[in-house]
């Protein structure tokens, strides 16, 4: 007898494929794009298997990954800035102790 549904994996990959040529060019913010880019890189692809479970994507689902996006992308901007100031600090201090 036939697999009836298709196995996670397949589906996984048809839902990236759909989030890289239909969802991510939509998005305004090329820094959401990136940070689209950094949640398929960095969290799905570990953990994929962990989402096995959950099955297709509904409106609620679609909100929760923008959001998701969004907030992942203020993250990034805010580690920037962090790295920034403390490169300053460090400037600073090098001045003070020199």
């Amino acid at each position: 007898m036939g697999r009836i549904t298709p196995p996670f994996r397949q589906i996984y990959k048809q839902v990236l494929e759909r989030l890289r040529r239909a969802y991510s060019p939509l998005l305004k913010e090329e820094r959401h794009r990136r940070a689209l880019d950094m949640l398929i890189r960095d969290v799905w692809g570990q953990e994929h298997a962990a989402m096995g479970g959950l099955g297709e994507v509904t409106v609620l689902d679609s909100m929760n990954l923008t959001a998701n996006i969004h907030n992942k992308s203020e993250i990034e901007e805010l580690k920037k800035r962090i790295a920034e100031i403390e490169a300053r600090l460090r400037e600073m201090e090098r001045g003070v102790g020199g």
